[in-house]
Order: structure tokens, then sequence, then C-alpha cells
């Protein structure tokens, strides 16, 4: 949930927030991704859809794969 208003309001009824990203990152660890290129072309079709979601290479996401890749 990004929206600022939607994670105000998730927070009073105690709900943990996620970002896109961090959804991201918990599918790399999940193994939902078969190569880099895939998990950036993933990223690249969400951009679409999300307001102010950076590039890829202004992520932490190639940190993740590069630590789960290892």
């Amino acid at each position: 949930m990004d929206d600022r208003d939607g994670q105000r309001m998730a927070a009073r009824y105690g709900l943990d927030c996620f970002t896109v990203e961090d959804v991201m990152h918990y599918a790399v660890y999940a193994d939902c991704f078969p190569d880099l290129a895939a998990l950036k072309a993933a990223w690249e079709r969400l951009r679409k859809f999300g307001d102010g979601l950076p590039p890829f290479a202004q992520t932490e996401l190639l940190g993740t794969w590069q630590e789960y890749r290892t």
C-alpha cells in the first residue's frame, strides 16, 4: 500500500503496510523470476501503474537479486 492516506488508515487498525518495492523484494526471495531481465521487465511493467515508482536502477532490487543469487 503506497498511498499515504491508505498507509495512515492501515496504521490506525494496526496493519502492516508494504510498498510495491517491498513486494518485489519478497518475490525475488520466493524465486519468482528466472533471471535479472525478468525482474527488470516486471518492474518496468509495474511502473506504468504506480505513480512515482522510480526507475529500476534507483531501487534496491538489484542488490536483493545479487544477494539472493550468491
